[in-house]
């Protein structure tokens, strides 16, 4: 900065002189044609020199949001083309001719540039079948959204919705304060106001992020088009967690690489407003939230079997164990979202998202985890590991809840490979001795230095969303978070291979060291006592029920010393 501090005159006068003539003292003759009357130029060319009018459209016959000024012998105004009376051909080529064309149409166009009007003419001449004589047909073959479908008046660039679409998945952009800046760069001083459009810009770019999420999962390639996508289907998944059919190892080689590892947690930030309307669903199920009628009918039928939770047996006084059956915001339709995801890599999980109507009720979040469970376990999955920050508590009796549950086929934990539920590693220390000698990810076996606390940054970026979405209607409001976790995933993807390669160097190494460690304090002590250690590890490790080694042995005889040494 201290460097061009020394050209920050120059930098001025060069921004000043596209204000101007340039060069010149009057406008120059036009470098089409010649001719002397020139007091157009476009600013949005590459080379904005002077032309006269007719030259000046000629050159826009194929760019028709481009902004035109005109020179008014001080200084230049603002102008378009349609004030020069430039029209456009619709369901044609650029060298075609239109046979049967429409009457003229102004056409009220949104762009990054900002708002246009556009006098085209349809075609009725059907060169390309009797669908190109639809007026919303020939929009979108000229990558233009309409806003209705019968006689569109208004549209939506592509490039308008693609770039608001990546402004709102990365920096959270209300979609108020977006139609705003497009007014303000159309006329900064609102002199001349654009058309008001916040409406159907909202419905439009809602059905645009529904078809893009639905073409990238097959819905136009597949038989039975988007009707037969599967409920899930729209997600992106992790890679790197195992995938039947995709990157599974065989069970006969380091089986424990097969394990599956899920978070599960709540956010009572994502609330929406009770606003007594229904807006239609899109991808009801097809992402991350759960078909929601689905959910409805489990919830009634635990409310019916009186499904409540137990009476808290943990140490720990965790909001969300004692307040699961507690609604704590009044004029909310959903306190909240409860969320099941891959522990080790932080990727949201297909079906595995179900809104809150109270608390962090275990009915509500037994559905999320069975909804995006079962389909890995139908799959071939058998090793399952669960991080809950209250799981000692949730999981004691989750296999009486889920032979209640009609919503879900059979389901035996017990018949499973390996099945673990463990508390992550920074909510362990706000539970009891017992909990922290049971459920502690550092004394569980193949769970690595895995934290489990990775929900919890997720909503970090989730949580940005809660503004805007508490006001909007249920399905879109679905629609949108589903959207924003699928951009969510799609980021983890991206860094996935850096951070799986920095996390592999740091374990060589860190194994090497811990592995001297752990022979030097093996040395200490005497083989018999070694081998005996690691026996009641192995056997814990098999089965809960056993003595657990990592539990403190109290020693009754020294309390009372210990007692008076305190006091």
């Amino acid at each position: 900065l201290e460097q061009w501090m020394e050209y920050r005159e120059e930098f001025a006068d060069e921004l000043l002189r596209h204000e101007g003539l340039g060069a010149h003292l009057n406008p120059p003759s036009c470098e089409t044609c010649g001719t002397s009357d020139t007091p157009y130029r476009c600013p949005d060319c590459f080379s904005a020199g002077f032309s006269c009018r007719d030259c000046l459209v000629l050159k826009h016959s194929n760019l028709p949001l481009h902004r035109i000024q005109q020179w008014e012998g001080n200084f230049f105004i603002e102008t378009s083309l349609f004030d020069l009376g430039a029209s456009y051909q619709l369901g044609h080529d650029i060298d075609d001719t239109c046979l049967l064309p429409s009457d003229y149409i102004d056409l009220v166009l949104f762009d990054t540039s900002g708002v246009h009007t556009v006098r085209v003419t349809f075609c009725f001449c059907n060169p390309n079948g009797a669908r190109s004589c639809n007026r919303h047909v020939q929009l979108l073959r000229a990558r233009w959204f309409p806003a209705s479908w019968s006689r569109p008046g208004t549209a939506f660039t592509f490039r308008l919705l693609d770039f608001l679409h990546k402004l709102q998945t990365r920096s959270k952009i209300n979609l108020y304060d977006f139609h705003a800046s497009l007014a303000s760069i159309t006329n900064s001083a609102g002199l001349r106001p654009p058309m008001y459009r916040y409406n159907e810009l909202a419905l439009v770019l809602r059905i645009w992020v529904y078809l893009r999420q639905a073409r990238r999962g097959g819905g136009s390639h597949i038989s039975g088009g988007f009707e037969a996508l599967a409920p899930g289907s729209l997600a992106m998944e992790c890679p790197a967690c195992p995938n039947p059919g995709k990157n599974l190892v065989s069970p006969q080689v380091d089986s424990w690489l097969n394990t599956l590892y899920l978070s599960m947690d709540a956010n009572f930030k994502l609330k929406q407003k009770d606003r007594g309307f229904s807006d239609p669903p899109l991808s009801n199920g097809l992402s991350f939230m759960v078909p929601n009628g689905n959910l409805q009918e489990h919830l009634t039928h635990c409310s019916v079997k009186k499904l409540t939770t137990e009476i808290n047996t943990c140490g720990s006084n965790f909001n969300a164990v004692s307040q699961a059956y507690t609604k704590n915001a009044r004029g909310y339709a959903v306190t909240g979202v409860g969320a099941v995801d891959c522990a080790r890599h932080g990727f949201k999980r297909p079906n595995g998202i179900v809104d809150l109507q109270k608390g962090e009720r275990y009915s509500n979040m037994d559905f999320a985890l069975l909804s995006t469970l079962i389909p890995s376990l139908n799959a071939g999955i058998s090793r399952v590991l669960i991080s809950y920050d209250i799981g000692c508590q949730w999981h004691k009796n989750i296999q009486n809840r889920i032979n209640a549950y009609a919503a879900f086929p059979p389901l035996q934990l017990s018949g499973l490979e390996y099945w673990r539920v463990v508390v992550p590693k920074f909510h362990i220390s706000g539970h009891g001795a017992e909990c922290q000698a049971l459920f502690n990810l550092s004394y569980t076996k193949w769970a690595g230095r895995m934290d489990g606390e990775r929900i919890e940054s997720g909503w970090a970026q989730s949580t940005s969303m809660a503004t805007w979405t508490r006001e909007s209607g249920p399905n879109a409001r679905r629609n949108i978070l589903d959207d924003h976790w699928n951009a969510f995933n799609w980021l983890k993807l991206l860094g996935l291979c850096t951070s799986l390669e920095k996390n592999l160097r740091q374990s060589l190494a860190w194994s090497r060291s811990q592995r001297e460690v752990a022979n030097l304090v093996s040395r200490s002590y005497s083989p018999e006592t070694v081998d005996v250690w690691r026996k009641m590890r192995d056997e814990f490790d098999l089965d809960q029920s056993k003595p657990n080694p990592y539990k403190e042995v109290e020693n009754r005889s020294s309390l009372p010393f210990d007692r008076h040494f305190l006091y």
